[in-house]
């Protein structure tokens, strides 16, 4: 098991703040029922993608190199690019959010109790279970 310290610094390559990896690593080592450092780890590309629209989309945009029928349509309608990246990155946060909380909602929706659900577990880096949920993953984006 990692220390406190340890796990600070893996929730901070993960690309989270000095303050949060200082939270999230004692949540790690105090819930034995859910698994927060397997959660940002999965929810790492996610974010990393995010940041792409809210760092390097506008950027792209002027330069020509993003062109797709919907941007210059919002171009000529009179959007900068700076507003079609913000309009981007929050489709793409909303649409990346409703997928993570039906990943990590197991349960079943109203009238289909009957049908087998699903879970979300952590796994070490050597494949073995370690009983621990992966749950709320819609909560962990944007950071």
């Amino acid at each position: 098991m990692m220390t406190r310290e340890e796990l600070e610094k893996k929730f901070i390559e993960l690309g989270l703040p000095e303050g949060a990896a200082r939270i999230y690593a004692e949540k790690e080592q105090q819930n034995k029922k859910i698994a927060w450092l397997a959660g940002y780890h999965f929810v790492y590309g996610l974010n990393e993608r995010l940041r792409f629209y809210d760092d390097s989309y506008a950027e792209l945009i002027k330069q020509g190199k993003i062109k797709t029928t919907e941007s210059i349509a919002l171009m000529e309608a009179g959007a900068t690019p700076e507003l079609i990246a913000d309009f981007a990155y929050q489709i793409t946060l909303e649409a990346y959010c409703d997928v993570l909380h039906q990943l990590s909602d197991f349960e079943a929706e109203y009238g289909m109790e009957d049908l087998p659900t699903w879970k979300l577990k952590e796994r070490t880096a050597d494949g073995k279970e370690t009983g621990r949920r992966l749950v709320g993953l819609h909560e962990l984006i944007p950071y």
